[in-house]
């Protein structure tokens, strides 16, 4: 998560980008695609009531943001804006001393706009 977090500063159009998902089922010691999905990370992931986005916690180290199951009724964010929030608040909780100026969320935001000239 770190890495991704640090990474939207530089490149926060990364949030456009599209996930190549696959449903599969083994067959013996074949592998079948049965559906495939194309989605953005903030259709993919979702809150948690421990972690407000559900993610992969390591010795109390966020290591990965873990996808949710975006087939069920409101288990993604849903918009990218909602997502992003998600990532501030967690960034507060589990590094409050590298982000307790809340400068983050709002530099995610600008940078967005400039590149894409719509609003988070």
């Amino acid at each position: 998560m770190d890495a991704y977090t640090r990474s939207l500063l530089v490149h926060p159009d990364r949030l456009d980008a599209n996930h190549l998902v696959f449903g599969y089922a083994l067959e013996g010691e074949f592998l079948r695609v049965v559906d495939f999905w194309i989605k953005k990370i903030w259709e993919m992931a979702g809150a948690s009531s421990k972690n407000i986005l559900s993610l992969q916690v390591k010795q109390n180290v966020p290591v990965n943001i873990r996808p949710k199951d975006w087939r069920t009724r409101d288990a993604s964010f849903g918009n990218r804006r909602r997502f992003v929030e998600a990532l501030d608040a967690a960034l507060k909780k589990f590094y409050p001393e590298r982000y307790h100026g809340g400068n983050w969320l709002k530099q995610v935001a600008t940078g967005y706009q400039a590149k894409t000239g719509i609003p988070l």
